[in-house]
């Protein structure tokens, strides 16, 4: 049974209001446009600032605006997340010990009020978990260094018609670090902020001294494939965006230079009719060029959040001052070497975004210089084509040809995906 949940949260040497969040920067919090061509705004809207000319204010002083990633919002979102609303998002539920006590840690019941964007009674989060804990051998002993488990309902007959969708589930300890980051940046403030690099949480499931993270599953970055500079364009401003964002709420160590610490959303494309006429089928044809995405990052477990008062030293708007072993410039190298390994694949903005490379090789960057660098390239090479999205023959995909490899059936990296039945069978 969902409970209701209160608005505070204590878990073990943790402590936040999941109503008011930490300290938000100021930006435009309007609902923003889905664009139906998934094209970048500012490729239909000349002159404008792609993301706009206002700085952020420092979460830590507002006297100092100079942080490692200087936020510049965006007149015009780019993001093609969720709409966040206070009132479908999150359900998290709980159940009482068989002696009728407390949980020990009934608190991570205290989320935030009861939300769900699914109608409450189809959602059998503790079933799921409950018999995925029963499975030989555990589907949370392969989880990979991302510590996911990919859970389909509709690969299972007795959950198939309910109205849950496809999750990953993280098993997380109920006092680690990583849960902490979790739930505190999916309070409402902070889960209605476009940059926010967290999947969103479905459902929280507790056992015991450990808590089961039920989230949207989302496909590798990848698959489909990147085809045109736009696409490498609109991943590499998104990424740093999530960067941005996770820096400003001091959460560092987030091994971006593994590619599966990455993954996206693809849910803005329709479900295509079932062959046998019954339920639509949870596989969408995905067409990049139609349909928008949105980046997130999935390794959380190395993360940790420094002390702040050494988070953020005076610094220049270019060159921030940090120490060279720092987590957070250390995030910015490997992110850095992300960038470098796909940049090869679009050699026409290479020699562009060379600056770029080398300052986040050095540690330190602002989207600022970000959006400098991409108004001197030109306009008509967006829809150019990515080199490894060449076709055999050599010529680039068509916009309105059909790419078999975009079939939402991605490989899981760094996760663990099979039925609930056949788990069940071993």
């Amino acid at each position: 049974m969902a409970t209701a949940l209160a608005s505070n949260f204590h878990q073990g040497d943790f402590s936040f209001d999941m109503s008011s969040g930490s300290h938000s920067p100021s930006r435009d919090s309007s609902p923003n446009p889905r664009h139906a061509s998934g094209s970048m705004p500012y490729l239909n809207v000349p002159g404008d600032s792609y993301f706009g000319d206002a700085v952020y204010e420092s979460p830590i002083d507002t006297g100092d605006s100079e942080l490692l990633l200087r936020r510049l919002p965006r007149k015009r979102s780019a993001d093609h997340g969720d709409h966040w609303s206070p009132s479908n998002d999150l359900l998290v539920r709980h159940e009482s010990s068989d002696s009728g006590a407390p949980s020990p840690s009934q608190s991570v019941s205290s989320l935030s009020s009861t939300y769900t964007s699914y109608d409450p009674s189809t959602l059998v989060f503790e079933e799921i978990v409950d018999r995925l804990l029963v499975s030989k051998p555990s589907p949370f002993m392969f989880t990979g260094p991302r510590n996911l488990f990919m859970f389909d309902p509709g690969d299972d007959e007795k959950l198939k018609h309910e109205s849950i969708p496809p999750l990953m589930i993280k098993r997380l300890k109920n006092s680690s670090v990583e849960t902490h980051i979790l739930f505190s940046t999916h309070n409402p403030s902070l889960r209605d902020d476009p940059w926010n690099a967290v999947p969103h949480i479905l459902g929280v499931v507790e056992r015991g001294d450990w808590v089961y993270i039920c989230m949207k599953q989302l496909s590798e970055y990848n698959n489909p494939p990147l085809l045109t500079v736009e696409h490498y364009v609109d991943f590499f401003r998104q990424v740093l965006e999530r960067l941005t964002f996770l820096h400003e709420h001091n959460i560092s160590g987030l091994s971006l230079a593994d590619p599966s610490s990455y993954m996206m959303d693809l849910s803005s494309a329709p479900l295509k009719p079932a062959d046998d006429g019954g339920d639509k089928q949870r596989e969408a044809q995905f067409d990049r060029f139609k349909y928008p995405v949105h980046y997130y990052f999935v390794n959380f477990s190395k993360a940790s959040r420094p002390p702040r008062q050494t988070l953020y030293p005076a610094s220049t708007p270019v060159t921030p001052t940090f120490g060279k072993s720092s987590s957070f410039t250390q995030d910015i190298r490997e992110c850095g070497m992300m960038f470098e390994s796909l940049i090869a694949n679009v050699p026409q903005i290479a020699e562009t975004f060379a600056p770029l490379l080398q300052s986040m090789d050095q540690g330190h960057f602002n989207l600022e210089q970000f959006e400098t660098l991409l108004a001197t390239v030109d306009r008509e090479l967006f829809e150019t084509t990515a080199v490894e999205s060449l076709t055999p023959n050599g010529k680039g995909m068509d916009k309105n040809q059909t790419n078999p490899e975009t079939i939402f059936d991605s490989p899981q990296l760094g996760s663990t995906s099979f039925s609930l039945d056949r788990s069940l069978s071993h």
